[in-house]
């Protein structure tokens, strides 16, 4: 049973300018999403909006607003190179209250703008 869906797009502009802010980068992403953006090179700033609208669009679906710290969602692609959401902490907590079993999502970008779309079962 789908418990809920969320969807969120951002600038990429906006995340580039931020991740300038180390307190930024270590307050929203994991040290494993940091890894990977950088991995990326010139795409670094789409892959951070990317994974940005992911955990915004988490907190969507699940209907409960923000709930800090965001480091307690990881996105981390799988072998596959498949995006997957890992909780932890208070939120896996709180997403476990909710009768949350299967979480799936999307990313995708263009040249201006990141999108994530994230269903709940």
């Amino acid at each position: 049973m789908i418990i809920g869906v969320g969807t969120d797009i951002i600038e990429i502009e906006r995340v580039r300018r931020a991740v300038g802010r180390k307190n930024f980068l270590n307050s929203v992403f994991t040290e494993i999403e940091q890894a990977y953006c950088q991995s990326r090179g010139k795409n670094s700033a789409a892959s951070y909006a990317a994974r940005f609208a992911a955990k915004e669009a988490f907190f969507k679906a699940l209907g409960t607003g923000i709930v800090l710290p965001l480091t307690d969602v990881e996105i981390v692609n799988d072998v596959r190179g498949v995006p997957k959401i890992f909780l932890r902490g208070k939120i896996q907590t709180l997403a476990a209250e909710h009768g949350v079993k299967k979480i799936s999502v999307s990313l995708s970008h263009s040249r201006d703008f990141a999108t994530a779309v994230c269903v709940i079962e």
